[in-house]
């Protein structure tokens, strides 16, 4: 079959079309996850570097352990939980896998209840500060 010049550069326009989707899409969905593409959501409700979520709801929300921590900056941090564990935090903000993402990327609890969020790695409040911070690699990752 010979192919003629316009189907040729049709053909090459459609695949240019596809991967600039491809890429639109996951830019659009910069999240921090955990080193297994498991997204990590803060809580509106917690403050002061506090977690307000217990009982039923550390059930759904289970806390991210701070032996999960990413990158080496400024924004990631702990906090000593009441049962003694130790949780991840973000911007001195508790963060939380949600128990209805099943694999890597599901991003299911977002804006649950309108007080649960990912953490858009491009918003202002997630710049990626170096720091000193012994014991975090910088193994999260996007989806």
């Amino acid at each position: 079959m010979k192919l003629n010049r316009t189907s040729l550069v049709l053909a090459i326009v459609a695949i240019v079309a596809l991967a600039a989707a491809g890429s639109a899409v996951a830019a659009s969905s910069d999240v921090f996850t955990s080193k297994t593409g498991m997204t990590i959501y803060t809580f509106d409700k917690d403050s002061g570097g506090k977690s307000n979520c217990s009982g039923s709801c550390i059930t759904l929300w289970p806390a991210v352990p701070a032996a999960d921590a990413p990158a080496a900056n400024s924004n990631w941090g702990s906090i000593e939980r009441e049962d003694g564990s130790k949780q991840l935090t973000f911007k001195d903000k508790p963060v939380y896998y949600y128990l209805q993402d099943k694999k890597a990327g599901d991003a299911n609890g977002n804006n649950v209840g309108g007080v649960w969020h990912v953490i858009d790695k491009h918003a202002p409040s997630a710049s990626r500060k170096k720091s000193s911070t012994v014991g975090y690699d910088d193994s999260y990752s996007r989806y």
